[in-house]
């Protein structure tokens, strides 16, 4: 975290709201449940810094875009896949994109015993997805 807070900068969307089916209980798959999202991204901002160009950094509906595109994509089984996707397509998306950061909250999943929400928070560099031959 410390080598982070000397490196790129951060940007975020923290609060984004879908329902999608994501579960393991076969219930969950029929209903769906309401998931929170954020989604931090590290990203080499020198240039867009000094000079106020989109161009040179990222636009934050075009980052919404992405985790949209997947969460409403096919269902899974997982949490931590929805996570590892929008991971993958945010640094793949992007050149300026170095690291990024995927919460996925799941709100009043369906297991036995109550619990208020559940959840995956991952981090990637865009070292994670080059090719390796």
């Amino acid at each position: 975290v410390e080598i982070l807070s000397r490196g790129p900068k951060l940007i975020g969307l923290a609060g984004m709201t879908f329902r999608r089916s994501v579960s393991s209980y076969k219930g969950g798959l029929k209903i769906g449940q309401k998931f929170l999202m954020d989604v931090d991204a590290w990203l080499e901002l020198r240039t867009s810094n000094s000079f106020d160009d989109l161009n040179d950094s990222v636009n934050y509906a075009d980052l919404s875009s992405v985790v949209e595109k997947i969460v409403e994509g096919p269902s899974s089984d997982l949490v931590v896949k929805v996570a590892s996707e929008i991971a993958r397509e945010v640094l793949v998306a992007h050149p300026l994109r170095t690291n990024v950061r995927v919460r996925v909250c799941k709100c009043t999943p369906p297991i036995p015993r109550f619990v208020d929400s559940q959840g995956v928070d991952i981090f990637r560099t865009s070292m994670d997805f080059v090719s390796r031959s």
